[in-house]
């Protein structure tokens, strides 16, 4: 009886007939995609070299040095596995070729067979000569169509596997070096917002900040009594000032808007100005508008709450400091980690036992929210020590892991941004 080859074995010699060339074309993608990785990793390299003079400029040499050995055994291997596809590709078509070419003769010799059996004086020597043939062929047929079947499925494995390497080259980037990357300069900007309210701000970004793709962004926003009309006070308080004397070294873009007294935070223009502030900075700098968060102190951390509410799906997570206000749904896909003095009795909004009540009701609606409680401190601190300082140049336990409260907002994403 002639063997059948399997539908599935000539539908996939079709279709790898097909993706032969492909396959080449993807040898080329992944060798210009890793090589190119390797060149902007030497060009850090020099640029750290030239321009970097901070005490961790040998650790992030070997960093980098160490990542341009493993995009080239990742290249090498890469390139390896490709050959070893479009080779074992060519295999199995020449086996099923050679299958179907073999399935000819065991039909051939079931005719003649067949024929001599239908004669009045058969050949004995004739059908015993065809019935060899056929069991030869049937062996070679089997084992054949066993050897390809296996091929078939390590061909398959191997695809898996060049997937996984495309995969971490297209995700590979500068990222895991941003925490030591820091040092970055504080700049005074301005933005004209669509509304037609003026922001001047001052923008931090990583040393080579602008040549990585998808940082986080956080935009602090000072209390009402930084502001008095001097936009330098940025740099002299708040997370301005860690930031300028190099006490906070972020890993991430920080926006530092400027209000020039409380009235502007109680602008809903100026709000709205604020809100697209982030976005367009997204845009500049290619950052990733799923992970833009707030903070502030005092007017400012009411400012996020208010910018919470009005702008929802805008912003993954807030850390305020000394101030809360009222809570809408908007906060439901967003994470919080307030921070606030038990004995605050500056206003309304930032009395401790308000900024509570704010954190618990997130908690009842299913809000990942909880807060810092600093006993006996007050709005600005306990007198020896600066709240905001003392929030954003130190770690606390969130989740079982000690980490500064900043790079905590980085790292959290918005899973939808609408």
């Amino acid at each position: 009886m002639a063997k059948t080859i399997s539908q599935d074995l000539l539908d996939f010699k079709a279709s790898l007939s097909n993706e032969l060339d492909k396959m080449k074309s993807k040898y080329s993608d992944i060798k210009d995609k890793i090589n190119s990785i390797i060149v902007a990793n030497e060009t850090a390299i020099s640029g750290i070299n030239t321009y970097y003079n901070s005490n961790n400029k040998s650790t992030i040499i070997n960093t980098l040095n160490n990542a341009n050995k493993s995009y080239q055994k990742l290249n090498s291997e890469s390139l390896e596995m490709l050959n070893t596809m479009i080779s074992e590709s060519e295999t199995i078509i020449g086996n099923i070729k050679k299958l179907e070419d073999l399935k000819i003769e065991i039909e051939e010799n079931e005719k003649i067979i067949d024929l001599e059996n239908k004669k009045n004086e058969p050949s004995n020597s004739e059908i015993y000569s065809a019935k060899n043939k056929i069991n030869t062929k049937t062996n070679e047929f089997i084992l054949l169509n066993e050897e390809t079947i296996k091929k078939i499925n390590n061909l398959k494995n191997l695809d898996a596997e060049i997937t996984i390497q495309q995969q971490q080259v297209a995700n590979s980037s500068y990222l895991s070096l941003l925490p030591q990357l820091k040092f970055g300069k504080l700049q005074k900007k301005t933005y004209k917002a669509s509304n037609g309210v003026k922001l001047t701000y001052m923008i931090y970004v990583p040393d080579y900040g602008e040549e990585v793709e998808g940082l986080p962004i956080n935009m602090y926003m000072h209390g009402s009594g930084t502001g008095q009309n001097d936009v330098s006070r940025l740099t002299r308080s708040g997370l301005g000032r860690f930031i300028a004397d190099k006490n906070l070294k972020p890993s991430g873009i920080v926006l530092l808007p400027f209000a020039t007294t409380g009235s502007d935070y109680g602008s809903k223009a100026f709000r709205d100005a604020l809100a697209e502030l982030p976005l367009k900075v997204a845009d500049e700098y290619k950052a990733d508008k799923n992970k833009i968060s707030l903070s502030g102190h005092s007017y400012g951390a009411i400012t996020a709450y208010k910018l919470v509410n009005e702008h929802p799906n805008e912003f993954s997570a807030v850390v305020p400091v000394s101030g809360s206000n009222k809570v809408t749904s908007a906060f439901k896909d967003v994470k919080v980690w307030a921070f606030h003095g038990t004995e605050d009795e500056n206003a309304k909004n930032t009395l401790y036992a308000n900024a509570s009540s704010a954190i618990k009701q997130m908690q009842e609606m299913g809000v990942d929210a909880v807060m810092h409680p600093y006993k006996g401190w007050g709005h600005a601190g306990n007198g020896k020590a600066n709240i905001v300082y003392s929030t954003f140049c130190n770690e606390f336990e969130r989740n079982g892991e000690k980490i500064n409260p900043l790079e905590w907002a980085f790292l959290q994403t918005r899973e939808k941004n609408s």
